[in-house]
Order: structure tokens, then C-alpha cells, then sequence
């Protein structure tokens, strides 16, 4: 793994990270769904400029989930739906990680 790889990697993790941990402060905080869509940009963009696809699209994804949180409370009006969004972005991370082994499995296999 290269250098720009593992930076891209590690950049668009930490956005996931404060993704993930803005579902906890979501509630004292709503404008915190602006910040995380705009560290989500900003992992995309680099994961994107070290070739890292599947991280740009599970950063981008991660981004999105206190602004979709915010809108289930608001359309629907149940705290019950609020994880869905993130749910979501759980199951979709899970398939991105999924392709990855995939992937990487075939390109272990020996060619006959």
C-alpha cells in the first residue's frame, strides 16, 4: 500500500469517525449535519486523489448521515427512524467492503 493510499485512507476515516460520532452529539447540536457533510467532502476528494473509490464512496455516504438524520426526524416526526440513515451507511460500507475482498481475492488467485 502506498503512501497516498494510506493517506487518503486515514483522511476519509477520520471524516467517517466524526460522522459517526456526530449521531451522538445530533441532538444538542443539529447544525452539526453542515460540518459532516463537509468533512465527508473533503475524506471523498482525497480518498478519490489517492484511488481509493470504495473509501471516497463510504466517506461520502458517512457524510450524509446527520443530514439524514435530521430530515427522517423532520419528515416522518419519530425519533424511532432517526438510525436508518446510518443503517444505511452501515449496509452500504458493508458491501463496499465486500466488493474489496472480492477483489482482492481474485487478484490472489493464480491465472489458468
Amino acid at each position: 500500500m502506498s503512501a497516498r493510499s494510506r493517506i487518503g485512507i486515514t483522511v476519509a476515516g477520520l471524516s467517517i469517525a466524526f460522522s459517526v460520532s456526530s449521531f451522538a452529539i445530533y441532538f444538542a447540536f443539529t447544525p452539526v449535519f453542515l460540518v459532516s457533510a463537509l468533512f465527508g467532502t473533503i475524506g471523498a476528494v482525497v480518498a478519490m486523489a489517492s484511488k481509493s473509490r470504495r473509501t471516497a464512496l463510504v466517506a461520502a455516504v458517512f457524510g450524509l448521515v446527520p443530514l439524514g438524520q435530521l430530515l427522517t426526524e423532520h419528515f416522518f416526526e419519530s425519533e424511532h427512524l432517526v438510525p436508518l440513515p446510518a443503517a444505511t451507511a452501515l449496509v452500504i460500507a458493508g458491501m463496499a467492503l465486500a466488493n474489496y475482498a472480492q477483489s482482492r481475492r481474485a487478484s490472489m488467485c493464480p491465472v489458468t
